[in-house]
């Protein structure tokens, strides 16, 4: 008789096969999985951008596996965080990258503060997918203690609402960060990264 598993039907011939059943198991997991999405974490401190003024990405980042995002409606949350310190009063650009194309930035003004948070969150939806997947920006976000331009650290005018990049492949999800001063006291730090990929369960076109 056959018998009803978590996993599906198991018949007197997959007994006969097990191998038979350990694959519909592995792809019941592989389907769940992929319904559930993924998760990214950085947990190493990076190294600080210090005393520059070239646009400097941090050296520790998430890539995604080719595909994670390639399906329609699939959301991707990307939230970066540290502590900056500064001297005087110099300007400072956080900005989103993926696979080295900006998307969401903010420029501000700071005040002198020592070891002083920083977040960067971004919200991203997968329009189209293949070799030319649009994604469009939906939120972004990067609140910044002790500016005092840019406070809301909403996205600033003139970042592109989409960019068009290959979802069938990895993606290198970084954040840029550009210092209007060079100077020893001015310096960052990106503390952790989390990623969330999150595939929708009904899209509306």
């Amino acid at each position: 008789m056959p018998t009803i598993t978590p996993w599906g039907l198991i018949t007197p011939e997959s007994r006969e096969n097990p191998q038979g059943s350990t694959a519909k198991f592995d792809a019941l997991i592989q389907a769940l999985a992929n319904s559930i999405g993924k998760r990214y974490s950085v947990v190493g401190q990076s190294s600080a951008i210090v005393n520059t003024t070239t646009p400097t990405a941090f050296d520790k980042f998430v890539t995604l596996a080719a595909g994670d995002i390639n399906a329609q409606g699939t959301l991707l949350h990307v939230v970066a965080h540290g502590v900056h310190s500064t001297t005087g009063t110099p300007t400072l650009t956080l900005t989103s990258l993926i696979d080295g194309t900006s998307h969401g930035a903010r420029n501000r003004t700071c005040g002198t503060v020592t070891n002083a948070p920083w977040t960067v969150d971004a919200w991203y939806l997968v329009r189209s997918t293949g070799g030319s997947g649009v994604i469009a920006l939906a939120r972004w976000h990067s609140p910044l203690n002790g500016a005092t331009t840019g406070i809301d650290g909403a996205c600033a005018g003139g970042q592109p609402v989409t960019i068009t990049k290959n979802l069938a492949g990895a993606l290198e999800l970084k954040t840029l960060v550009t210092w209007g001063t060079a100077s020893a006291s001015n310096t960052i730090i990106q503390e952790a990264m989390f990623v969330e990929v999150m595939p929708a369960s009904s899209v509306i076109t």
